[in-house]
């Protein structure tokens, strides 16, 4: 965690993988991953082992699905050859009836989750300590962002801070906003960028970003009604 951090912190955000031991139990598994108040972290609850060829390191695999996914793509939904490859889905060490499953989800644990499309993961994590943990395919898109930005912010150090200066950041960053939004990444956003002379501060440009990411469909709700159908006469 501490090194997720100082990555971040240097502008080299990564998800780092994690895996318990291959037969940790669920409930102790809850209180190891409450002790990690980080986005970055990805605690994997069932990682296999490397005693059998199929049961290959998961923890890596899974790794390596995250990296190779694209941005706004969850890896619950990506396709069985997309999957974790080279791994047997008659490997899985662990396997755990839903409601475990939902409740380690909720205690932020990744778990892998054995289906006719191959290996994958859920992963939905929700909240704890009142600090909201997003979703592996979102900390993609927002680890993206902070590559973007710091990549624009290094190009216009000791530029003038003028008007047509910050227009011209304000474009660059909003061309990448609007391929985002174009390619389903994210739904909109909202981009604000002025001097800091107005605080007295004319070596400051201030910058506001808002971004809202596309979301994922993790539950339906069907009304459905079996019966007569009304419908008004037309003469």
């Amino acid at each position: 965690a501490s090194k997720a951090n100082e990555m971040k912190k240097n502008f080299y955000p990564a998800i780092h993988f994690i895996g318990l031991k291959p037969n940790e139990d669920p409930d102790r598994a809850g209180k190891i991953a409450r002790n990690f108040a980080n986005w970055e972290v990805s605690i994997v609850m069932n990682p296999w082992d490397v005693s059998q060829p199929d049961r290959l390191d998961a923890t890596v695999a899974r790794a390596a699905a995250e990296a190779t996914a694209p941005l706004g793509t969850s890896c619950a939904r990506r396709v069985a050859n997309m999957a974790l490859q080279g791994l047997s889905i008659y490997g899985l060490l662990n396997t755990y009836r839903r409601e475990t499953i939902k409740a380690l989800h909720n205690n932020r644990l990744d778990v892998l989750v054995k289906s006719e499309a191959g290996l994958f993961t859920f992963y939905g994590r929700t909240t704890a300590r009142e600090v909201q943990y997003m979703e592996c395919v979102d900390v993609r898109t927002m680890n993206y962002m902070i590559w973007v930005i710091k990549y624009f912010t290094d190009r216009i150090y000791f530029a003038k801070n003028t008007p047509s200066v910050r227009a011209t950041f304000r474009e660059d960053l909003a061309n990448v906003l609007d391929r985002l939004v174009a390619d389903e990444v994210m739904d909109a956003y909202t981009l604000d960028v002025k001097s800091g002379r107005s605080i007295g501060d004319k070596g400051l440009m201030l910058v506001k970003l808002e971004a809202e990411n596309v979301g994922h469909i993790k539950q339906v709700r069907v009304d459905y009604y079996n019966g007569i159908i009304e419908t008004a006469n037309v003469e």
